[in-house]
């Protein structure tokens, strides 16, 4: 158990404590909570979905989290294929909640959250699994049936590599530089969750 606390407590207490900041005085910390929750199971859920699609076809080619990031079909330069990485990881992780809120009116998930969550999940892959090595995320190249990330969600649905626990602590920087740019952009458009 101080093996978990290690590897995820303070990752998950600032990743929390940051997006009920974001929806207050709007929304309740509940509302946060789910937001956060759905948006971080949508994102696994996401990943596993695009390494079941097609690899061939339209659908195989639009699938960049493949063809760009993992498979490597088309020579880019680095700089290029890390651009669209962000892009793609960042419209698709949006895309679905907002989507879902126009179509019916409501916003389940408060869009500040919705925002933080695909900032801080672009950034997170393109910094920590695709510039930085990774252990993890290599057995994941292995292997794209296990370690879809976030790592306490891969344990939690039986989809993690091994029983080791990756520290998250890493990822503290990007879960402030997330909430800093989903503040600004929240005061600068004025929306209210």
């Amino acid at each position: 158990m101080q093996e978990i606390i290690n590897a995820y407590g303070f990752h998950i207490l600032l990743y929390g404590f940051y997006g009920a900041l974001l929806v207050y005085p709007d929304r309740t910390w509940n509302s946060s909570f789910t937001g956060l929750s759905l948006m971080t199971i949508a994102y696994n859920i996401l990943h596993r979905f695009m390494h079941y699609l097609p690899t061939t076809g339209i659908i195989g080619w639009l699938n960049f989290h493949v063809t760009v990031h993992h498979n490597k079909r088309v020579l880019l330069p680095r700089w290029l294929e890390l651009v669209i990485e962000f892009i793609f990881e960042f419209s698709i992780t949006l895309s679905i909640p907002v989507f879902y809120a126009v179509l019916s009116g409501e916003w389940v998930i408060p869009f500040s959250i919705i925002l933080f969550t695909s900032i801080f999940f672009a950034m997170n892959h393109v910094l920590f699994y695709s510039l930085l090595p990774s252990d993890f995320h290599e057995k994941h190249h292995r292997n794209t049936h296990v370690n879809f990330i976030p790592d306490y969600l891969d344990h939690l649905f039986g989809t993690n590599a091994d029983e080791t626990y990756e520290d998250m602590n890493q990822q503290i920087p990007l879960i402030l530089i997330s909430a800093l740019i989903t503040h600004f952009a929240k005061v600068y458009f004025q929306w209210k969750d």
